[in-house]
């Protein structure tokens, strides 16, 4: 019984340690992720009030802004 738990201690800890070691790569990915939600937002607004301007369908120009920010 004692082996069982020093096993799942040496388990654990190699976890820890994995995870330590992924843990810059997956906060660098949240941060990239973020930046890129927020440009492709910014995107759409501008192109959205842009062609709302320009065209005479207003939803034509929704669309197309939103079809822009998907394809971000």
């Amino acid at each position: 019984m004692e082996n069982f738990f020093q096993d799942l201690l040496t388990q654990l800890q190699s976890y820890y340690d994995d995870f330590i070691v992924v843990l810059p790569k997956l906060l660098l990915a949240i941060v990239i992720l973020t930046v890129l939600v927020w440009l492709s937002n910014r995107t759409r607004s501008y192109l959205g009030k842009r062609l709302t301007k320009r065209m005479d369908d207003p939803l034509l120009a929704r669309f197309i802004a939103r079809l822009t920010r998907t394809a971000l």
